[in-house]
């Protein structure tokens, strides 16, 4: 429930889905890291649930992508820097810190709901992460497969 309030509160801010160039709001800075705060896995969904219904694509399928590219140990989604290539939420690789600020997590998690976009169906999700993920393979989808009956379950979805 806490999810769908947050949503709506984003949905209704003026700049939280403007273009990709606005400057970052206060929070934003402090999701960054390994941090499993219960408060910033709210923060993230509710991100995460704006951005999928603004590209029409399930919020419970951004949610599963987020959880396999980020996970962790036991973080549910990590944020920042993961390793020496990508950035999480969403994986985004460093290559694209020339455009955006994808160290921001709201920013990170935008510009993958956006590359998700009007996906309908878990099909197309998996046709998609071909492109999405350049490493691409089978135990990725079948990963990404099991995220969304978990979150599906949970009653996320578009």
């Amino acid at each position: 429930m806490l999810v769908v309030v947050l949503t709506i509160i984003l949905l209704l801010t003026p700049n939280s889905l403007s273009s990709f160039d606005y400057q970052p709001r206060q929070v934003s800075h402090h999701l960054t890291g390994e941090d499993s705060s219960w408060a910033k896995t709210v923060i993230l969904k509710s991100y995460m649930c704006a951005y999928g219904i603004k590209y029409n694509v399930n919020p419970a399928y951004v949610m599963a992508v987020a959880h396999i590219e980020s996970r962790k140990g036991s973080y549910e989604f990590r944020t920042g820097r993961m390793g020496r290539t990508y950035y999480g939420p969403m994986g985004i690789h460093k290559y694209f810190l020339n455009r955006w600020n994808i160290n921001d997590p709201e920013i990170n998690i935008k510009i993958g709901a956006r590359a998700l976009s009007n996906i309908q169906d878990v099909g197309a999700l998996i046709r998609r992460l071909h492109k999405y993920n350049a490493e691409y393979e089978p135990s990725y989808g079948n990963a990404v497969k099991k995220a969304v009956k978990k979150y599906s379950k949970l009653g996320v979805s578009g």
